[in-house]
C-alpha cells in the first residue's frame, strides 16, 4: 500500500469537495430554478442545519460524508462486491459500470428510485443541462439507500440537503469520482486498513491546523484533534499480548501462539493460574478510543484463529465474532462509521454471503444526552465515564414514548460501558480496569 499516494490523494479530495460543495450550497440558496422549487423541504433542512450549527460545519460534514460513502462503494466495486459497479467502469468503458447498464435499459430491480424520470433523462425527453450526470446522481443515491438495509451505519437513507449538495461533477476526468477510482487502485482496496488510512490522512490537514492553533477546543473540533493513528506493529503487539495470551490461559495448549508474530511469553508464565475457560462465543474485546478501527480489525484476525482451532464452521466465524466478541465506541462518529464498516468487509471477505445476514457490528460512538448526568457531556469526555453493572441493568427504556428512540441510544452506551470485557485495549494502552471482571485484570492493556 502506497501511503504516500493515499495521502495525497485524500487531501485532495477533502479540498475539491469542500470547494464543490460550497459552491452548490451557494447556489441552492441563491438560485430559483424549477429544480429546486421541487425542493423546498430539502432547502429548509439546509437552513435550519445552518441555523443550528453553522455553515462551515454544514459543508465539512456534507463532504465528508460523500468522501465517505464513494470510498465505501469504491472499495466494495473493487473486492466485487457490488453488482453492478456503483463508481467503476467495466474494463474498455469510461462510464461506471451501474450508468452503462441504465444506459443500456438495465436498471436494477431492487432499487428504489423514479424510473420514468430516470429514463426520461437518458431518453432526452426531460430538459436537462447534464441529463448523464443527473440520472448518474439518481443511480447513486438509490445505491446508497440499497445498502442502507445491510449497512446503516454507513449508508444512511438520502433524502435531504446532502442529496442537494452532490457535487454536479461526477462523470468528467477531473471528477470526485474519478479521482476516488484512481486514488484507490484494487491493489490497495484489497486491505481493509486503507480505509483507516484515508480517513487519517482526509483530517490531516485539519488535524494540523487545529493542534498548531494551541486553543481551547470547540467540541465538534475534539475529535479531529486528538486523532491518533496506531501503527500496525503496535496493534499486533497489544492484541498478541492481551487476546492471545488470555486465550493461551485458557488453553494452555493452544498452538495459535505460534502465529502471533508479537507475542512474548511472559517471565511469570509459569507462576499463572489457569483462568476459567469460556466459550470462545463469551469472550469480549473492547476498544474504547475505535478510531477507525485497526484494533478490533486485527483482533478478528485473532478471534478467526481461535474459533479455527475449536473446529467452528467456517462459514459461521465471521458472524460468531462480529456479533459476540468485537466492542468499540469512539467521541468521532464517522470514525466509528469506519470501524463498523471495516469490521463489515472483514466478514465479508471470509464469507460471500455475510452482507445478506443484515449484521450490525457492536460499535458506536460517543454521543450527548442533555438529560442524563453521566452523558450530558459524553462528546468531550468519551471514554474517561464510567458506567457499572448495577447502573447499566437500571437503565429502562420508556416504550411507546416520544422518547423511546433517543433512550434506546443511550442504553446502547450505558451497555457498552457497564458490562464486563476480558480484554480491554486501546491506544495510548491503559488498564481499564472497571470495565473488567476483578479476575481478568491482570494482562488486559
Amino acid at each position: 500500500m502506497n501511503t504516500n499516494s493515499l495521502k495525497s490523494f485524500a487531501a485532495e479530495a477533502r479540498i475539491k469537495l469542500i470547494d464543490q460543495i460550497t459552491r452548490k450550497l451557494d447556489f441552492v440558496l441563491t438560485h430559483d430554478t424549477a429544480e429546486l422549487r421541487g425542493k423546498q423541504t430539502e432547502i429548509a433542512q439546509l437552513n435550519h442545519k445552518i441555523k443550528q450549527i453553522g455553515r462551515e460545519q454544514v459543508i465539512e460534514t456534507v463532504a465528508y460524508t460523500w468522501f465517505n460513502r464513494l470510498m465505501a462503494l469504491r472499495f466494495m466495486d473493487a473486492n466485487g462486491y457490488t453488482l453492478p459497479k456503483v463508481v467503476t467502469p467495466l474494463p474498455g468503458m469510461t462510464n461506471p459500470e451501474i450508468l452503462q447498464n441504465a444506459l443500456a435499459g438495465h436498471i436494477e430491480a431492487d432499487f428504489h428510485l423514479d424510473r420514468n424520470r430516470l429514463n426520461d433523462l437518458l431518453d432526452g425527453r426531460t430538459a436537462s443541462t447534464d441529463a448523464h450526470t443527473e440520472a448518474y446522481k439518481m443511480l447513486i443515491v438509490a445505491a446508497c439507500n440499497h445498502w442502507y438495509t445491510a449497512m446503516p451505519f454507513m449508508f444512511e437513507r438520502i433524502s435531504d440537503y446532502t442529496e442537494l449538495l452532490l457535487p454536479d461533477d461526477l462523470l468528467s476526468d477531473y471528477s470526485i469520482v474519478a479521482d476516488i477510482r484512481n486514488g484507490m487502485t484494487d491493489e490497495d482496496c484489497q486491505q481493509e486498513e486503507i480505509l483507516g488510512w484515508l480517513y487519517q490522512f482526509y483530517i490531516s490537514a485539519e488535524n494540523a491546523r487545529l493542534i498548531k492553533s494551541k486553543k481551547a477546543y470547540a467540541k465538534h473540533e475534539l475529535a479531529p484533534a486528538s486523532q491518533l493513528f496506531t501503527p500496525k506493529w503496535i496493534v499486533k503487539y497489544m492484541v498478541d499480548n492481551t487476546l492471545g495470551q488470555l486465550w493461551s490461559e485458557m488453553n494452555p495448549s493452544t498452538s495459535i501462539l505460534r502465529q502471533l508474530e508479537f507475542y512474548i511469553t511472559p517471565a511469570y508464565k509459569d507462576q499463572l493460574t489457569p483462568r476459567t475457560k469460556k466459550r470462545l462465543e463469551e469472550i469480549k474485546f473492547f476498544d474504547p478510543c475505535v478510531g477507525s478501527g485497526h484494533i478490533l480489525v486485527y483482533a478478528f484476525d485473532v478471534f478467526y484463529l481461535m474459533y479455527e482451532e475449536q473446529g467452528y464452521n467456517m462459514s459461521e466465524i465471521p458472524e460468531l465474532i462480529i456479533k459476540h466478541n468485537l466492542f468499540g465506541t469512539d467521541i468521532d462518529e464517522r470514525a466509528a462509521q469506519i470501524a463498523a464498516f471495516v469490521l463489515t468487509m472483514k466478514g465479508r471477505r471470509k464469507n460471500s454471503r455475510f452482507l445478506r445476514k443484515g449484521i450490525t457490528p457492536n460499535v458506536t460512538f460517543y454521543q450527548d444526552f442533555e438529560d442524563d448526568s453521566k452523558f450530558s457531556n459524553a462528546k468531550a469526555i468519551g471514554s474517561l465515564i464510567n458506567v457499572e453493572p448495577e447502573e447499566m441493568n437500571a437503565f429502562k427504556v420508556e416504550t411507546g414514548t416520544i422518547y423511546a428512540e433517543q433512550q434506546q441510544k443511550l442504553k446502547q452506551l450505558y451497555t457498552f460501558l457497564g458490562q464486563r470485557y476480558d480484554c480491554v485495549v486501546t491506544n495510548p494502552p491503559y488498564i481499564a480496569s472497571s470495565r473488567m471482571d476483578r479476575s481478568q485484570k491482570r494482562k488486559c492493556y
